[in-house]
């Protein structure tokens, strides 16, 4: 009776831990996790032929390690180009964060072997950053699925080159399913044709728009685009990440903010009224400036009106130094070149002033980031300006001059401005440790993005693009900032050149603009409620998202919205790395095709407690089936 009693209790034991484990399966990226996990993961990539481009097959395997401080090792062959380290770096970064982890706590190994003669990182980048979630989350990679694209800072996946041929490579190795950047389903494709007109041979290149989906589908394999890694997650890793709700978060400065951009808005229309009103009567030029800046000066009041505050602050700073460039000039006519003289003294002093209140400041709350990397850069373009300025004087150009220590003057004085911005939101501010390593990360990425714009340019002999010619001279200033110590004036410089150069590559390689236009907003706005959600006052990022709405050119709405997701973004990678474990994760439904004789990317060294979990329902079912014969066989033996 004492034996049965025993054998009843242990089967219930077992049913007990069955519905356990199934109702509470345990998470695999708690922050106090102790592992090291090995995944490698198969990457197209293109090689250059005597026949011109083809795809081939590369593989990458990562191991991280945890705990450890952060740092990021590569090994590569045969060789690999200086933007596969700044893509591993930004990999690292995002993959953890968007699980919810600090990167400061693991460590990451990444190994590339591949047959082209030369590795380049940026088009790995998603697939990367996919293979450090998996060891990470201990999620396996899907060995049906390949995924092609760069990995931006916000967690978008940006174009690449060579995605037809890579397609063809991955339908080689009996791949289902291939991941796209947004608006690169469609490709365009230079055809040569050949005509013998007598004894000559005509050879004309012939640009022709090819359908991947439709490709795709005669290759046996599935072409999806893709706009994000959580999105490219469910497909690669099965992954679904359940992230805090945000639909409730409105797009708004708080009321306190509001304040500040109003009293701005007033100093600003003060000042404009007050240099107007010194300006004597004018012709000529002086006549064409103050009409642009009375044009200037009521679209603000228009914007103002609307409640479009940011917007209305700027365009006010532009109808400010215009209608002080009138008087300048004025100013300059009549008492000729002893004005500028002087100018040049006052605008340097006020310069070096403000420099000082701002360089002085140190951050108290999260939202301080902002302040500081805005204040921080707005010195930088003054101190620019007024180089500039003495460059042109010293060229006898004493208009430009005027206009150059015009803008300078102006431009510091908005860098006192956002100085007024410090203590809003509840959020703390993060370490002196933490700004430097983002700053290091932004600075690596703005560097790989750059070199990714300048190759791909060329290919398509693009000589000299504007806006990309900006982020070439960013990026060398946000390098010089860096090494001085100012990891705040790097970090703006940083952001502004990722912002132009991942414009510049849009705007020569995106075919479908309008959709990517919207997944770059929608990602920025994504960004935002993000960073609002950590109790922070994102008044640039909103300030940026504002402004691109009040664009009318497609590119530049494009930058605006990058820039203000760039900015969001950082305040969320610094909140996550200061307050890790706020994510969760599930399996996704199944939508991904299997493919014969293929298995996943293999997940080796697995923790303890993972093993545990799946053995422990095995061996409990197995220890109370034994008990149940046991049972039986004893009743038969008793009967």
């Amino acid at each position: 009776m004492r034996l049965r009693a025993t054998i009843v209790a242990l089967i219930c034991l077992t049913i007990v831990l069955h519905v356990v484990l199934l109702a509470y399966p345990i998470s695999s990226t708690t922050s106090h996790d102790v592992f090291k996990r090995t995944v490698s993961i198969l990457v197209p990539a293109v090689s250059q032929t005597e026949e011109g481009l083809k795809g081939v097959i590369s593989n990458i395997t990562v191991t991280i390690v945890k705990p450890g401080s952060g740092k990021v090792y590569i090994s590569a062959t045969p060789l690999t180009e200086i933007d596969m380290q700044a893509s591993a770096r930004t990999a690292a970064i995002i993959a953890s964060t968007v699980l919810g982890e600090n990167p400061l706590t693991m460590d990451y190994y990444v190994s590339v072997e591949s047959p082209s003669i030369i590795i380049g990182g940026p088009s790995a980048g998603a697939a990367l950053t996919l293979a450090i979630m998996s060891a990470i989350s201990g999620y396996p990679v899907n060995g049906s699925v390949m995924i092609t694209g760069m990995i931006n800072p916000d967690g978008t996946i940006g174009p690449v080159g060579g995605v037809k041929e890579k397609l063809e490579a991955a339908a080689s190795v009996g791949m289902k399913i291939f991941l796209v950047p947004v608006g690169q389903s469609v490709v365009q494709e230079n055809i040569v044709e050949r005509r013998r007109i007598g004894p000559f041979i005509i050879r004309t290149v012939k640009p022709v728009e090819i359908d991947l989906v439709e490709y795709g589908r005669k290759l046996g394999v599935t072409v999806i685009e893709v706009s994000n890694i959580i999105e490219a997650a469910k497909y690669l890793l099965n992954m679904e990440i359940a992230e805090k709700p945000l639909e409730d978060i409105e797009l708004k400065l708080s009321d306190q903010a509001k304040s500040l951009l109003t009293k701005q808005i007033t100093e600003f229309k003060n000042a404009y009224e007050n240099i107007k009103s010194r300006i004597k009567e004018a012709s000529g030029v002086i006549a064409d400036v103050l009409r642009e800046a009375d044009a200037r000066y009521r679209s603000a009041l228009k914007l103002s009106g609307e409640g479009k505050l940011y917007s209305a602050t700027s365009m006010l700073f532009q109808a400010v130094y215009l209608v002080d460039f009138a008087y300048k000039l004025q100013e300059y006519y009549e008492r000729g070149e002893g004005v500028i003289q002087g100018f040049l003294s006052e605008v340097n002093s006020t310069i070096n002033d403000i420099s000082s209140k701002v360089y002085a400041v140190k951050p108290a709350k999260l939202s301080d980031v902002e302040a500081l990397i805005a204040s921080r850069y707005r010195i930088y373009l003054a101190k620019k300006s007024l180089e500039q300025a003495a460059e042109m004087y010293s060229q006898g150009k004493y208009e430009d001059t005027i206009f150059s220590l015009v803008y300078a003057k102006w431009r510091a004085k908005t860098a006192e401005l956002w100085i007024q911005a410090l203590g809003l939101g509840g959020r703390e501010a993060p370490s002196e440790v933490v700004i430097q390593h983002i700053s290091a990360l932004f600075l690596y990425e703005a560097n790989s993005v750059v070199a990714y714009a300048s190759s791909l340019l060329k290919d398509i002999g693009v000589v000299s693009d504007e806006l990309f010619n900006k982020a070439v001279k960013d990026l060398e200033e946000a390098e010089e900032m860096s090494n001085m110590g100012d990891y705040y004036g790097s970090l703006g410089l940083s952001l502004s050149a990722i912002a132009e150069a991942t414009t510049s590559i849009h705007k020569y390689f995106t075919v479908n603009i309008e959709r990517q236009l919207e997944s770059v907003r929608s990602i920025a706005e994504k960004s935002l409620k993000h960073a609002l959600s950590l109790n922070t006052e994102p008044l640039l990022a909103l300030g940026y998202y504002e402004f691109a709405q009040e664009q009318e050119n497609t590119f530049d709405k494009i930058y605006f919205y990058e820039l203000s997701s760039l900015h969001a973004k950082v305040l969320g990678i610094v909140g996550t790395i200061e307050s890790p474990g706020n994510v969760s994760i599930r399996t996704a439904s199944p939508t991904i095709p299997s493919s014969p004789g293929k298995t996943p990317a293999p997940l080796k060294e697995q923790k303890l407690s993972s093993i545990i979990v799946k053995v422990l329902p095995i061996l409990a079912s197995f220890i109370g089936g034994i008990l149940v014969g046991y049972s039986l066989k004893r009743r038969k033996t008793i009967a």
